[in-house]
């Protein structure tokens, strides 16, 4: 996993430099994160990839060695608040996208998580003006255009509810 994780990372790094050059990509800094299950030590593993904005470095490091979550970008105080006052970790992430006190914090919630030694990704189910509304990354998945000329095709993955949860 260290090895990979290293390859990765010169890749981030050489794209973030050319990305950070437009000027569409001035005001933006990607943090990335990259798991997997290490067979040379029997364990999960996380690294986390990020660019200090004041000088335009690059680095990784391993998270989550420590603690059970891992918070990033402006809403992170917000929701290291959260989960110190005992909130779920999915509701905190749902919760702190979805606020509109941090102007730069949005966008459709992502989660995924290992499950015997599988990465599984959720979509998400919720209310939207009083339709269920099933997405996954943003992408809509009762888009007509997914299913009408595709029959033998159903999309389908575990979800999130959010719909008889709150």
């Amino acid at each position: 996993m260290d090895k990979i994780t290293k390859i990765f990372f010169v890749a981030y790094e050489n794209l973030s430099k050319k990305i950070c050059e437009t000027a569409l990509a001035r005001k933006g800094i990607a943090e990335i994160h990259l798991a997997g299950f290490c067979w040379k030590e029997e364990r999960y593993k996380v690294f986390k990839f990020s660019t200090d904005e004041s000088n335009n470095t690059h680095k990784y490091e391993e998270v989550l060695t420590e603690t059970s979550f891992s918070a990033s970008g402006t809403g992170k105080a917000r929701a290291l608040e959260l989960l110190e006052n005992g909130g779920a970790p999915i509701k905190v992430l749902r919760d702190v996208i979805e606020s509109t006190d941090i102007e730069s914090v949005g966008g459709p919630l992502q989660y995924a998580r290992f499950e015997c030694k599988k990465f599984k990704v959720f979509a998400n189910c919720k209310l939207e003006e009083g339709n269920v509304v099933y997405e996954r990354g943003g992408l809509n998945l009762n888009d007509s255009r997914l299913h009408n000329s595709h029959d033998d095709i159903f999309v389908s993955m575990p979800m999130i509810d959010f719909v008889t949860q709150t």
